[in-house]
């Protein structure tokens, strides 16, 4: 399976993550039936969220570690942001979800 996966690794990742998140997101429809959503719904719609993130630790798993993580992960970078763009992006959801 190893091999198949390091072969296949964005094909993999990207089922993997689309399958976790719509997965998750489906029981937490069909659990939530009431007008007010319990604890347990968020427990799902936090794990879809967490899809591409749980995909990528499978990937990485599965591919007898051929992918380093490390190294996916120093790839992250914050370029030459500017600090206004930082703080829309904190309070864009409760804007947007006190406006909805």
């Amino acid at each position: 399976m190893g091999g198949f996966v390091s072969k296949h690794r964005l094909f993999v990742f990207y089922v993997a993550a689309f399958f976790i998140s719509w997965a998750s997101w489906g029981v937490m429809s069909l659990v939530n039936v009431r007008e007010q959503p319990t604890a347990f719904v968020y427990v799902f719609s936090t794990l879809g969220g967490l899809g591409p993130l749980l995909a990528l630790l499978l990937v990485y798993k599965f591919s007898n570690q051929e992918i380093g993580l490390k190294d996916i992960l120093a790839e992250i970078h914050v370029r030459d942001v500017k600090c206004i763009w930082g703080i829309l992006a904190i309070i864009a959801l409760p804007i947007i979800t006190i406006i909805g």
